[in-house]
């Protein structure tokens, strides 16, 4: 990972989560979660392809730049546990071009919890070596349910191919429950499926890359042509 960070001056997280949007690098009910990361799947080809132009969704993180970041930890950290912390300038959260001192905070280890089984309200995009992050949606409640899920607020992403997504997602959570309650469960079984739910999981989360990718030209069109 930190090989290709430096060959590509990119930051090392966005090497691991393009590699976790676009690539085969799991292996299926190999240990007591439904999948397990094996970044050495990846063949050095495929990384090569690192920095063309990409978009990445990863669940459970938001780009920040234009603040300190102790700060900024110290700061979260208050929140998350419930402590009274001075409130941080919303200019800090990335919306657009990135600057130079942007700090990616994780409130998931991608490690523990796979990125791709989930969706976030902020996309990234990597153009022309720099990143941007554009506010493509909103969580919401769904009533009756202990979840909610994403709505979009922009014309580019159309709700059905979020839903298209829920959809894919839930199956894999089955999935996940067979594995956690059911007795004498068969794992050949339950792998097979898993291999068939994350190639629905990629058919799902294609179109949605690529209609956010039509978003991003947009609104960086604009923004030059003012």
């Amino acid at each position: 990972m930190r090989k290709f960070s430096k060959k590509f001056k990119l930051p090392s997280w966005w090497v691991r989560y393009s590699i976790i949007e676009y690539e085969k690098c799991r292996y299926f009910f190999e240990d007591t979660e439904i999948w397990s990361f094996d970044f050495d799947l990846v063949d050095n080809k495929e990384l090569e392809n690192i920095p063309s132009l990409k978009i990445i969704i990863p669940a459970s993180c938001i780009l920040y730049h234009r603040v300190d970041p102790n700060t900024l930890w110290d700061t979260m950290a208050k929140k998350m546990t419930g402590k009274e912390a001075e409130p941080l300038n919303p200019d800090i959260i990335v919306e657009g071009l990135a600057e130079e001192d942007m700090i990616l905070m994780e409130f998931n280890n991608p490690m523990i919890w796979d990125p791709k089984l989930a969706f976030n309200d902020r996309c990234l995009v990597l153009d022309q070596h720099e990143i941007y992050q554009w506010e493509i949606a909103a969580f919401e409640p769904i009533p009756g349910k202990i979840r909610g899920w994403h709505k979009s607020k922009v014309p580019e992403l159309p709700d059905n191919l979020l839903q298209s997504l829920k959809t894919v997602n839930d199956k894999i959570d089955d999935l996940r429950n067979r594995r956690t309650h059911e007795k004498n469960v068969n794992i050949k079984e339950l792998r097979t499926l898993a291999e068939k739910y994350y190639a629905e999981l990629e058919t799902a989360r294609k179109p949605i890359r690529e209609n956010l990718l039509k978003y991003h030209t947009r609104k960086v069109d604009k923004d030059v042509s003012r």
